[in-house]
């Protein structure tokens, strides 16, 4: 991976490289994993280190749209998602690198726990055996269906 700064961002880091050795998707801008434990949830980063995005180069400004759109029509069709929401905010520490995650939500989802109130039940959707089986089905559609 290009440009990476391991010694202040767990994301350019072998560590979450290591927890998440398969991805989703990739190309020369992107990689994205599914998360370890929620099912249908993907983190979508830049391969270069970026701490915003502010800090996008044209190239990935202007592909980001089309990753998200790819990932997300895969979680419609896999997780029944009537939405799919995009978080970034990269505050985490040890991880300010450009990263958003892209949450399916599903119908069975009761409506005080959608939008930003998804955040607060995240605990409630862990399952990290159905996490790794769609995170492979979204890994299949992906590949069918990303541009050659």
């Amino acid at each position: 991976m290009p440009d990476l700064q391991a010694d202040i961002c767990t994301i350019c880091g072998t560590p979450y490289y290591a927890l998440n050795p398969e991805p989703v998707y990739q190309d020369e801008r992107w990689i994205a994993h599914g998360m370890m434990n929620i099912p249908g949830w993907v983190t979508v980063s830049t391969r270069r280190h970026a701490e915003g995005l502010f800090g996008l180069s044209d190239e990935e400004a202007s592909s980001m749209g089309r990753v998200a759109n790819l990932i997300a029509q895969a979680q419609q069709e896999i997780c029944s998602a009537e939405r799919v929401y995009v978080i970034g905010h990269g505050e985490a520490p040890g991880a300010l690198h450009w990263h958003f995650v892209l949450i399916p939500r599903s119908p069975e989802i009761p409506p005080a726990a959608r939008a930003v109130a998804i955040m607060a039940n995240i605990h409630y959707l862990q399952n990290p055996e159905e996490a790794d089986r769609v995170a492979a089905a979204i890994r299949e559609r992906v590949t069918a269906q990303a541009p050659v």
